[in-house]
């Protein structure tokens, strides 16, 4: 197996964002960030892709809910 890190140094998404919208701005963000790997398939770079898109996604949205629990707790 592969690891791959891709970075972001910035992402705007409102802070009532959305899955879909977090969605949107994760694909642009990866897809503008992933690296050509030609000792991949492209299918297999699209799938590898599309979970890292989801897996980002999942992560920013754990941490965008935790941020308005919190807040709401002041």
């Amino acid at each position: 197996m592969t690891q791959l890190n891709v970075h972001f140094r910035h992402i705007e998404i409102s802070s009532d964002a959305g899955y879909a919208d977090v969605y949107r701005a994760m694909s642009t963000a990866v897809s503008t960030q992933w690296p050509v790997m030609e000792s991949f398939s492209t299918e297999q770079q699209l799938v590898a892709k599309e979970k890292a898109i989801v897996r980002a996604t999942d992560a920013l949205m754990h941490q965008l809910t935790s941020h308005k629990h919190s807040v709401k707790g002041r």
